[in-house]
């Protein structure tokens, strides 16, 4: 079973995957959106950036937000997470992947890595990586993460 570990802050949207990770700085704009919008567009990102390494294989998304992983349930209350979940439910990536996936929340403590990718810091993820032994690979973000993000702050 792989972790997919995915946060969101005010400077950046962040993912890690068994030493591949992505980053999206955001924009003024976009930081301004609720922060449960945030950590969903990171899962969202992660998703369409990663998507074609996870393939057909069963993961666990690891994520510091409840109100994601309930959406990811099915419960989107507000007009921004509906319009949010109704973007990923359009990913065809996500279409493959999503029978064989399951979200659950996990403590901040326990997302070192997508944290330090969403507070753009790089540097620190690849040596915590080194430290554990693994080489740390940037992907460029997937660029439907800011057209997302667009609709959002529209």
């Amino acid at each position: 079973l792989l972790h997919l570990y995915t946060d969101a802050s005010r400077t950046a949207l962040g993912a890690y995957l068994h030493g591949y990770y992505t980053i999206l700085v955001l924009s003024e704009e976009h930081s301004a959106l609720p922060m449960p919008v945030l950590e969903f567009a990171a899962f969202y990102m992660a998703i369409a950036t990663f998507g074609r390494r996870l393939r057909h294989l069963p993961f666990e998304a690891r994520i510091d937000s409840r109100p994601v992983v309930q959406v990811l349930g099915g419960t989107a209350g507000s007009p921004l997470m509906q319009a949010a979940h109704a973007a990923l439910l359009d990913l065809p990536e996500w279409r493959v992947l999503a029978p064989n996936s399951r979200a659950s929340y996990v403590l901040s403590e326990a997302n070192v890595l997508a944290d330090l990718a969403s507070r753009n810091r790089p540097r620190e993820l690849h040596l915590q990586c080194t430290a554990l032994g693994v080489r740390a690979r940037p992907a460029p973000p997937d660029p439907r993460t800011t057209a997302l993000l667009n609709l959002l702050a529209s």
